[in-house]
C-alpha cells in the first residue's frame, strides 16, 4: 500500500493509476489527493480505505460492461461502454509501456539495465514498429523472434531481448489493468542456435599469459593479472576503486567487488569480498601504488563511467596474441571454475568467489563463508 502514498510538504498523498480500461469514466488517469496528515500510520489505513473504494467501483463498473445484458442499456451508456470496450485499442503504446517499466523497475539498478530496455525496444520497433499493446499479434511475435536471428544473434542473445520485451508487456498488462495475454510467451526458439561456447584458458597458457603481465609491468597487464587469478568480470576490475583494497588484512589481502556511482554491477550477488593471490595480489598492489586519485585503472574510468568495451578491446586481442584467437578476457572467468572444481571446492564456496548466484534456498541463509576460509581455498589453486 506504500507505494501509493507520497510526501508533500510533510503531508502524505494518495495517488493511484486507473487501470486502461476504465479511464473513460474519469476525468484523469491518475487519481491524487491529500491525506491530510503528517502520520505514516495514519496515511496506511487512509489508503487501504481508499483503496477499497476503488475497487469495489472499478469491480462494480466491469461488471456492467461485461454481463449478458449490457445490450440492453441506453444509448449513451452503450456509448460509454463502447469507449471501455476500445480503450485497449486505443491505448497505451510500447514505447509508453517501457518508459513506465524503467520508472518503476529501473529504479537503484544500473545504467546496463536501462539500455538493455532501451535495446529491446529499438529492435522490436526495427521488426514491427511502436503499437498499442493490444495491437501486437502473435504473428508479430514470430516476425519479431525471426527478425533477431536474422541479425545472427546468438540464441542466448536472443534470449536476453525476449525476455526484456516479456517483462515490459506483461509489467504494463498487469499495472495498467488491461485484459490483455501477451502474444510474445511460448515462442519457440532453438537454445543451441548460433551457441559460441567460451573456451576456459588453459593452466599453462594463464602461466604463461601472467609472465607477460610481469615483464611488460604497465596497467593493462595489472588489470589482466587480477583477473587472472581472481576470475572477476573485466567490468568489476577495471572499475575498482583503491578504497576497495584491503591489502594489510590479517586474515588474507581482499578486493571488495561492489557497486560504484561509474561502475554497477551485474547481479546482486555479485557484491563480494575476494582474496587475492599470486598474480591477483601483484597486479593489485602494483595498480594501489601508482593510483594518483580514487580509480585504480583512470585510464578507462573518464567523466563517471566506466568504459569497459575500450579496455575489452584491447585486453582481448593481447589475449589472443599470447595463447589462442578463441581466447576472451571472460575466459579467464571460466578457466577460474574449472580450476576451484579440480581442487574439489565445494560449489556454495565457488559461487561466492565468483559472485554466482546461489543454487538453493538454503544457501542464501547466513553471512555466507568467513574470509579465512574464502583464502584457504584460494590458496589452493594459486599458480
Amino acid at each position: 500500500m506504500s507505494s501509493y502514498l507520497f510526501q508533500k510538504a510533510g503531508i502524505f498523498y494518495y495517488q493511484r493509476l486507473v487501470p486502461m480500461d476504465l479511464q473513460s469514466h474519469y476525468r484523469r488517469k491518475m487519481l491524487s489527493f491529500s491525506l491530510r496528515t503528517r502520520s505514516h500510520k495514519q496515511a496506511l489505513r487512509k489508503a487501504l480505505e481508499y483503496s477499497a473504494k476503488l475497487e469495489a467501483q472499478w469491480t462494480a463498473f466491469r461488471a456492467l460492461y461485461n454481463d449478458p445484458f449490457s445490450g440492453f442499456l441506453r444509448e449513451s451508456m452503450s456509448h460509454s461502454s463502447s469507449r471501455v470496450g476500445n480503450q485497449d485499442t486505443a491505448g497505451r503504446s510500447f514505447a509508453e509501456a517501457a518508459e513506465y517499466y524503467l520508472l518503476h523497475k529501473g529504479k537503484n539498478r544500473g545504467d546496463t539495465f536501462k539500455k538493455a530496455v532501451e535495446r529491446a525496444c529499438r529492435y522490436l520497433f526495427k521488426a514491427t514498429k511502436n503499437k498499442p499493446l493490444a495491437h501486437y499479434s502473435r504473428s508479430d511475435a514470430v516476425i519479431f523472434r525471426d527478425f533477431l536471428l536474422n541479425k545472427g544473434l546468438a540464441s542466448s542473445s536472443i534470449t536476453r531481448v525476449l525476455t526484456t520485451v516479456k517483462a515490459v508487456y506483461n509489467f504494463a498488462v498487469s499495472e495498467w489493468g488491461l485484459e490483455i495475454q501477451s502474444p510474445f510467451t511460448g515462442l519457440y526458439l532453438d537454445r543451441d542456435s548460433g551457441v559460441k561456447k567460451r573456451v576456459p584458458i588453459a593452466v599453462d597458457d594463464i602461466r604463461r599469459i601472467q609472465q607477460s603481465c610481469y615483464k611488460l609491468d604497465d596497467d593493462l597487464r595489472w588489470a589482466v593479472a587480477m583477473i587472472s587469478d581472481t576470475g572477476a568480470r573485466l567490468a568489476e576490475i577495471i572499475g575498482a576503486s583503491v578504497q576497495d583494497l584491503d591489502l594489510d588484512s590479517d586474515k588474507a589481502p581482499t578486493l571488495h567487488i561492489r557497486p560504484h556511482n561509474w561502475r554497477s554491477l551485474k547481479t546482486l550477488s555479485s557484491n563480494r569480498t575476494v582474496p587475492l593471490i599470486g598474480a591477483a595480489l601483484w597486479g593489485a598492489r602494483r595498480a594501489a601504488s601508482n593510483a594518483q586519485d580514487a580509480f585504480l585503472f583512470p585510464r578507462y574510468n573518464k567523466a563517471d563511467l566506466t568504459n569497459t568495451n575500450s579496455a575489452s578491446a584491447a585486453l582481448s586481442k593481447w589475449i589472443k596474441a599470447e595463447g589462442r584467437t578463441d581466447y576472451t578476457m571472460h575466459s579467464f572467468r571460466h578457466s577460474f571454475r574449472d580450476r576451484l572444481r579440480a581442487v574439489e571446492c565445494p560449489h556454495d564456496v565457488i559461487d561466492q568467489l565468483g559472485g554466482w548466484s546461489r543454487q538453493s534456498v538454503g544457501e542464501s541463509y547466513g553471512q555466507g563463508y568467513d574470509m579465512s576460509i574464502l583464502a584457504k581455498w584460494m590458496r589452493e589453486i594459486e599458480l
